[in-house]
């Protein structure tokens, strides 16, 4: 009898033991799977989020590029190494400009009369932009953004061939 009671023990006792590690062994995978899922999520959005940026980047330009299309109006130059759009406007005589660019990380616009003196590092900073590549071939204009997933925009100026704009 004695030896039974002590076998049952000895059963009792592994099947504890096997039943304890089996729920670790859950325990783990179930806190792998948490930090595994969590990893992919902060990947997807990391990647979401320079998406949009670069589609807000490209979209911002653009617009002003609309606002402003008029015949001969659209112009890139390239301003110590930066690629930049120049917006020309007409306003109560006097010309104006429109300038848009990235420098140092940061997108910017900068208004001023088609005279002033100013440089780069004087514009508005808009939003973050690693890059911006700005490029015009007859009537189209190419913009693209860098970073991992570049971005790239083709526009034709409607007014290139001389029309007013509307």
């Amino acid at each position: 009898m004695q030896g039974e009671n002590a076998a049952k023990r000895k059963h009792s006792g592994l099947g504890t033991l096997f039943n304890m590690v089996l729920f670790l062994v859950f325990l783990f995978c179930a806190l792998f799977t948490v930090l595994i899922g969590s990893r992919v999520y902060e990947n997807i959005h990391v990647r979401n989020r320079q998406n949009y940026e670069d589609y807000v980047i490209l979209h911002y330009v653009a617009n002003k590029v609309r606002q402003g299309d008029m015949k001969d109006s659209v112009t890139v130059d390239t301003i110590d190494g930066t690629p930049v759009l120049n917006l020309l406007q007409d306003a109560q005589g006097k010309k104006y400009v429109t300038r848009i660019y990235a420098y140092e990380g940061k997108l910017r616009e900068l208004f001023m009369k088609s005279d002033a003196d100013l440089g780069l590092a004087d514009g508005l900073e808009i939003t973050d932009c690693e890059s911006l590549e700005i490029e015009k071939k007859d009537s189209l204009l190419y913009l693209r953004t860098g970073g991992k997933n570049p971005e790239e925009l083709v526009m034709d100026l409607k007014c290139a061939d001389g029309g007013n704009g509307t």
